[in-house]
């Protein structure tokens, strides 16, 4: 193989471990919504009560109840409308206010991306919409 097969070779090949390794991390986040059914600042855990998968028992929905750990570096917003006009130059569109660990409540609607690490499901993004 010439020298220069050789380097355009190698250049193929990082690109797919590259594209590979970005795909990765993108596939192994999961996102879970629900309702906040219980708080632990103790344990440094949330649990969301997740309708899906979609179930039914004794003609009941069935609630799954993810237990998720919060940590210093879960990124929390809450997602509000605005009144007047927002970023995006129109009136009613969404702005996301930063929020603190522990400034989510039980009852609040919330969207959280997790990562699996070992066991367990750890929050990397909380995004809360309240009424």
């Amino acid at each position: 193989m010439s020298g220069w097969a050789r380097m355009a070779w190698r250049s193929l090949v990082g690109a797919l471990v590259a594209a590979l390794t970005l795909w990765g991390a993108t596939w192994a986040a999961e996102r879970h919504s629900g309702t906040i059914v219980a708080i632990d600042t103790t344990a440094g855990t949330i649990v969301v009560g997740e309708v899906g998968p979609w179930r039914v028992k004794g003609g009941e929905i069935e609630i799954t109840n993810r237990t998720l750990t919060v940590t210093g570096g879960t990124k929390v917003v809450r997602v509000e409308r605005r009144t007047d006009a927002g970023p995006a130059g129109w009136p009613g569109g969404f702005v996301e206010v930063s929020l603190g660990a522990w400034d989510v409540k039980k009852g609040d609607f919330v969207t959280v991306e997790a990562e699996r690490v070992g066991a367990r499901l750890v929050a990397l993004e909380i995004t809360v919409l309240r009424p």
